[in-house]
């Protein structure tokens, strides 16, 4: 597997370790180790017949050590020798690293090569409160219907709830691409190889390719590394961030960065509690999102995070527990997607927490006012559909029906087609004008 190549080359165990282990037990995906005190998240090596195996500690049982190979567990034998590597995981990383594709342990996949002279810590600590800056710059996305409707700022934490095969992709690629970011760092976790090459060469711009680097760990990769995948991308964006650049993190998606850690948990022996998911999930879930945001100091993490809504259910426990923690969420629409639409954002279910402190009252109120005849059409859809509403009964309706096509333009956008900004604002303010003299 390309995820090791070069990793066991920067981790040869040499005679400098005088803390060996060795392995008592093979059960799953997970390796017992006897002899070995090493803390958790200790990156170990295996001895082998076919070379060293890579793995992290994971957790402990009575005085054995458990440890999750990176690859796998083929050839490993009973009594293997097991070393400590170091006591923390980290990614070698280098800024010549822009513009190229690579997985969770630093080796290029897609892109030109380059050697890594630093190491960036895989779980540093997010932002004390005391080191976060406020969030009161609008970011722009590019995406019509979040920068009009759903304002997001410098900094904020959002997600993107979707189910398949509405748009989501194509809607990542948009914001990459446009995106008033300095820097771009997408995530990918458990997609299909196909779909991380697809991305990275066909659905991303040359130009957007150029300001991103794309962590991949693909559904074929190990739990341990998949997690790690999600972790990597967030150490990138911390690293640009702390020199004072505004960046863009993408993580698609959480919901299987929190599968991976509940596969990790679930070999190591934790026991499952809310609906098949261990507690260790919705303690590191949070302490993922946490650590984007804005910095006082300068710089800035705006993160958009995917969450799969599984059968569209909006009320999934992943998505629960990221809506506790985000700034907001967008939510993508399978209706909206089968009316030809896109984005196929659902406008009155999508929510910025801070749109309020980002635009100015009289912006504000014009927005809730626009959102609210979206909500008026969504409520009444099936009676529009069937014929059963009677003009001159409700005006608000009547209007919102007949600006139908308005309303329409301000979510509909065609894949690399630029906002226009000056357009959006008269849209809405003719929306808000004709809504105005309904209420004299």
């Amino acid at each position: 597997m390309k995820v090791l190549d070069g990793l066991s080359k920067r981790n040869q165990i040499s005679s400098t370790f005088t803390q060996v282990g060795r392995v008592k037990n093979v059960s799953g995906i997970t390796v017992e180790v006897e002899g070995l005190s090493a803390p958790l998240g200790a990156r170990c090596a295996i001895e082998t017949n076919n070379g060293l195996v890579m793995a992290d500690v994971v957790g402990f049982k009575a005085s054995l050590s458990r440890l999750q190979p990176l690859s796998g567990v083929e050839g490993i034998n009973p009594n293997s020798k097991v070393s400590i590597v170091t006591t923390s995981s980290s990614l070698p990383f280098s800024e010549d690293m822009l513009g190229t594709v690579i997985d969770p342990c630093g080796n290029i996949l897609i892109g030109k090569d380059c050697t890594p002279d630093m190491h960036l810590p895989l779980t540093s600590q997010p932002l004390s409160i005391s080191e976060r800056g406020e969030i009161n710059r609008v970011f722009k996305t590019g995406i019509k219907a979040i920068d009009t409707l759903t304002p997001i700022g410098f900094g904020q934490r959002i997600g993107l709830f979707a189910g398949t095969g509405v748009g989501k992709s194509v809607t990542l690629a948009m914001i990459t691409q446009f995106s008033s970011a300095d820097v771009v760092v997408v995530g990918l976790i458990g997609e299909r190889g196909r779909e991380v090459s697809d991305f990275a060469m066909n659905t991303l711009s040359s130009e957007a390719r150029k300001k991103s680097v794309i962590v991949a760990a693909p559904a074929d990769y190990s739990p341990i590394l998949r997690m790690q995948g999600a972790e990597a991308a967030t150490a990138i964006a911390e690293h640009y961030r702390d020199k004072g650049l505004n960046v863009l993190l993408l993580i698609d998606s959480v919901s299987r960065y929190a599968i991976a850690q509940r596969e990790v948990a679930g070999s190591a022996g934790e026991p499952p509690t809310t609906k098949g998911y261990p507690p260790s999930v919705f303690a590191k879930l949070p302490f993922l999102i946490e650590r984007a945001g804005a910095a006082k100091a300068g710089g800035s993490i705006t993160a958009i995070y995917t969450v799969l809504a599984e059968g569209d259910d909006l009320n999934g426990v992943i998505i629960d527990a990221a809506r506790g923690v985000l700034d907001g969420h967008v939510v993508l629409s399978r209706a909206i997607a089968e009316k030809g639409i896109y984005p196929a954002i659902d406008i009155p279910k999508s929510i910025s927490r801070l749109a309020q402190e980002l635009l100015n009252k009289d912006d504000y109120s014009k927005v809730l006012k626009v959102k609210g005849l979206f909500s008026l059409l969504a409520e009444n859809h099936d009676l529009v559909s069937l014929g059963l509403i009677e003009p001159g009964k409700n005006p608000e309706l009547d209007l919102a029906l007949d600006m139908k096509g308005d309303l329409d333009s301000l979510v509909k956008q065609d894949i690399g087609e630029i906002s226009n900004e000056s357009h959006l604002r008269q849209t809405v303010e003719a929306v808000t004008k004709r809504l105005s003299t309904l209420r004299v």
